[in-house]
């Protein structure tokens, strides 16, 4: 289970590539997981969906947990409408 107090995002150059992909800054990834209000859901042993806030939008992040203290991006891109309600709806 991550503390999410408490976590660190480990980067390596093919999540990296993926993220920037989608036209996110990495800076936004790691602002959006911080985010107090962020919307969370496991949707596997270690994977997570997080909908954050960022410098004025909303993305969609899907993670995995690499321990109790880190997690990996796996991509991330701008939420769209349905995400962006439940992100809403969630605060």
């Amino acid at each position: 289970m991550i503390n999410w107090s408490d976590f660190e995002i480990v980067w390596d150059k093919r999540n990296k590539t993926h993220v920037l992909k989608h036209f996110i800054d990495l800076e936004e990834v790691e602002r959006a997981l911080h985010d107090p209000n962020k919307y969370l859901k496991r949707v596997g042993e270690q994977r997570y969906m997080v909908i954050g806030k960022t410098f004025g939008r909303i993305l969609f992040i899907v993670i995995e947990g690499k321990g109790r203290n880190s997690v990996r991006p796996i991509t991330a891109y701008e939420a769209n409408k349905q995400m962006k309600r439940l992100y809403k709806s969630k605060r």
